[in-house]
């Protein structure tokens, strides 16, 4: 998780995380790579997150998407928007195109490897602008130029480790 930590002091995605009264839970799954089956786990992996006070609650924790290396792309196209089932020659239909997931491939990811699910967890990670973005300009008459500057501040951080279920392979 690029070096930062969320609010339990652990990596986003770590096997440890704490819950009330000594207990720990884990949104990490195996080191395995795209498929049909490591998105299935996914699914179920989320589902089966505890709330804060260490609780299952039924259908409260749903994927919503998957992030990760553009090098993936379109190995998930295959994985989430075929017919039949990817991998098989007894041409099963494809359960997991009917869960509507999608996939995001960021092109500067620093891991070629490691992705992660989303949750439908709100406000879970927060992206904070602590200076708006600004813009100005003037004009350099002896060149007959213009000059365009621009300035922002943000932060990003997390507030619910819940909302990501990662593969760290």
């Amino acid at each position: 998780s690029n070096g930062h930590v969320g609010g339990d002091g652990l990596a986003y995605c770590s096997a440890s995380h704490p819950l009330r009264g000594g207990a720990t839970f884990s949104n990490l799954m195996a080191a395995v790579s795209p498929s049909n089956t490591a998105v299935t786990t996914m699914l179920v992996t989320a589902a089966k997150l505890p709330s804060s006070n260490g609780l299952l609650t039924q259908g409260a924790y749903k994927l919503k998407g998957m992030v990760g290396p553009i090098e993936y792309e379109w190995r998930f196209r295959e994985i989430l928007k075929s017919g039949q089932k990817d991998d098989t020659a007894n041409n099963a239909i494809n359960a997991l195109k009917s869960e509507g997931l999608s996939y995001t491939g960021v092109p500067h990811m620093a891991s070629t490897t490691n992705w992660f699910g989303r949750t439908n967890v709100k406000r879970g990670a927060l992206w904070v602008w602590r200076r708006k973005p600004r813009f100005r300009n003037e004009s350099i008459p002896g060149n007959e130029t213009k000059k365009y500057m621009g300035s922002a501040r943000w932060t990003q951080g997390v507030t619910n480790v819940r909302t990501f279920v990662g593969v760290n392979i």
